[in-house]
């Protein structure tokens, strides 16, 4: 099982011959070893964006975009930063 036939060379004649990889759905040899290991990452990245999106990452970004603008409004009410100003910040942060 573990011999020096693992990528289809040697006296056993195929990655893992008789093994739990012999000759089934994935395929034996280094194609089938390839196959698993994309599956692999499939299934690890799937998880990582589920993640991430459960996490909230994509959602915030907007709403601090809205709370930077909102400050921005704040600071120009108050006359902490000119018209000029506030305008172009404006344009840079809803751009």
């Amino acid at each position: 099982m573990f011999g020096c036939d693992w990528f289809g060379f040697g006296p056993g004649g195929g990655y893992m011959h008789n093994g739990f990889m012999g000759g089934g759905l994935m395929g034996g040899g280094i194609f089938g070893m390839f196959i698993n290991i994309l599956i692999i990452a499939l299934i690890a990245y799937l998880i990582f964006k589920l993640v991430q999106n459960l996490g909230g990452s994509t959602g915030n970004r907007g709403k601090s975009s809205r709370d930077s603008v909102q400050i921005l409004r704040e600071r120009y009410a108050r006359g902490d930063i000119d018209e000029d100003e506030y305008l172009k910040r404006k344009e840079i942060l809803e751009g």
